[in-house]
C-alpha cells in the first residue's frame, strides 16, 4: 500500500507521464500547421477590402480590390473551410484508432482513487 503522494514502481509519475518518449507522441497535424497561413491570408484580405472603402475609387489599386476581391474572399473562404474539416477529420480519426488500441485502453480509464475519502458515493 502505497502513501499519500507516494507513487508505486510500476506507475509513472506525473512527470514521468508528461515527458513521453518521442515515439510514443502523436505526429503533428499538417493541416493544422497549413490552416494558420491560410487564415492569415483571409483577414488580410479582408481588411485589404475594407481598406479600399476608404479610398480613392480612382485609384488602380481600388478598381482591383472592388473588381475581384469578392471573388477572391470567396475562394479563400472555400480554402480555409476545406483545410479546416480535413484537419479536424483526420484529428478525429487518431483519436479513434488510438482509443481502439489495446494499450491505449488502459491509459484512457480514469485513475483509480488514491484517497477513499474523497469518494463521495455512498455505499447505500
Amino acid at each position: 500500500m502505497t502513501q499519500p503522494g507516494e507513487h508505486p514502481r510500476d506507475e509513472p509519475t506525473p512527470r514521468q507521464r508528461l515527458r513521453r518518449a518521442p515515439a510514443d507522441r502523436v505526429p503533428n497535424n499538417v493541416f493544422f500547421t497549413l490552416l494558420i497561413p491560410a487564415t492569415f491570408v483571409f483577414c488580410g484580405t479582408i481588411l485589404m477590402y475594407v481598406m479600399a472603402g476608404f479610398g480613392d475609387p480612382a485609384a488602380p489599386i481600388n478598381r482591383v480590390v472592388d473588381r475581384y476581391a469578392f471573388v477572391v474572399l470567396i475562394v479563400e473562404a472555400g480554402i480555409v473551410i476545406a483545410i479546416g474539416l480535413i484537419a479536424m477529420t483526420i484529428d478525429r480519426r487518431r483519436a479513434l484508432s488510438r482509443r481502439h488500441l489495446p494499450e491505449a485502453k488502459e491509459s484512457l480509464s480514469p485513475p483509480a482513487c488514491r484517497f477513499p475519502s474523497a469518494d463521495f458515493r455512498s455505499d447505500s
